[in-house]
């Protein structure tokens, strides 16, 4: 998946780049960390040499929207059903009840999913970032962005 941008700030390698919905989006989740900004941002591999202001094209990694959509969506309910099950079977012979031991458990698996995802963004997402593939505008540093 390309989409366009403009570059925003660049630092070792990688730039931040402000990016807008595309024609191919296909709400899967993969800008799930940019919900409640203004604008969208992503880090991308710089490796054309690209400056603050520049428009570039980006490419996502094949699978990337894949993965984010299963991690984003299917793990958590999988945490969730998994502690359910857990909840159900195990709790009751604490004195808890099978019902509300399924609830207790299945909450605190889907409250570690999530924050399992925290680190599986940073771990994952990292080595999987997208690429800068094109410059498409270059920015003059004197005249500013029209």
């Amino acid at each position: 998946m390309r989409q366009v941008g403009y570059v925003v700030a660049v630092e070792e390698g990688v730039a931040d780049i402000a990016i807008g919905e595309h024609l191919e989006c296909n709400k899967c989740g993969a800008c799930f960390a940019t919900i409640g900004k203004k604008r969208k941002e992503i880090k991308a591999a710089n490796g054309m040499g690209a400056d603050v202001g520049d428009k570039v094209e980006v490419e996502t990694p094949p699978g990337f929207a894949v993965a984010a959509a299963f991690l984003i969506y299917i793990f958590p309910m999988l945490a969730g059903c998994a502690g359910a099950v857990i909840g159900y079977r195990w709790l009751a012979a604490s004195g808890l009840g099978r019902t509300a031991g399924a609830v207790v458990m299945a909450a605190a698996f889907v409250a570690f999913s999530i924050i399992l995802l925290r680190y599986i963004d940073g771990v994952y997402f990292s080595r999987q970032m997208p690429n800068i593939v094109n410059v498409l505008l270059k920015e003059d540093p004197k005249e500013g962005r029209r």
